[in-house]
């Protein structure tokens, strides 16, 4: 197998292994009901599950034997559509972007806070804050595991692709 082909053939066989803890989390999480008092228990493992299904769409640092960044061509966009709906990749990139701009990173859009100006004591201030719950979000986790047994099931079929190719 050429160097490029076991790169990304070794990439892929890393996000397939994202993908299966994400699965993971969310069969987990379904068990939960949205009702439970369990309110820190479902919103770490939906952490999870963002985060591990998020890590094949980001960066990672190059080395020898693993690197890139796998993106949706639209060949496997066709088929994650014809799997599980049109909406398929607009959720996707839903999960991407509650990610990189509320869990990863804390973004001001997500997490506003101010000063307040008016507080009467000298030496003090007072803030007023939001953190963001990701309970809070209006988020289809069954929908959410469907997607990323999709994405799965795309990328083992690329790993047999990949491993044919390079014999």
């Amino acid at each position: 197998m050429n160097v490029q082909l076991e790169r990304q053939f070794n990439r892929t066989s890393i996000s397939i292994k994202d993908l299966d803890q994400a699965i993971k989390y969310l069969i987990r999480l379904n068990e939960i009901p949205v009702n439970s008092s369990d309110f820190e228990v479902r919103s770490a493992l939906l952490v999870a599950a963002i985060i591990s299904y998020s890590r094949p769409f980001s960066g990672n640092s190059e080395d020898e034997f693993a690197t890139g960044t796998p993106k949706f061509g639209k060949n496997e966009q066709r088929e994650i559509k014809d799997m599980i709906g049109e909406e398929a990749i607009a959720f996707h990139k839903m999960i991407i972007d509650l990610r990189n701009k509320a869990i990863a990173h804390s973004e001001y859009k997500k997490n506003p806070t101010r000063r307040l100006k008016e507080y009467p004591m000298e030496n003090g201030f007072l803030t007023i804050s939001r953190h963001f719950d990701i309970l809070s979000v209006d988020l289809d986790t069954s929908y959410f595991l469907k997607l990323a047994e999709a994405v799965k099931k795309v990328l083992v079929n690329k790993l047999f692709t990949l491993n044919k190719s390079g014999r």
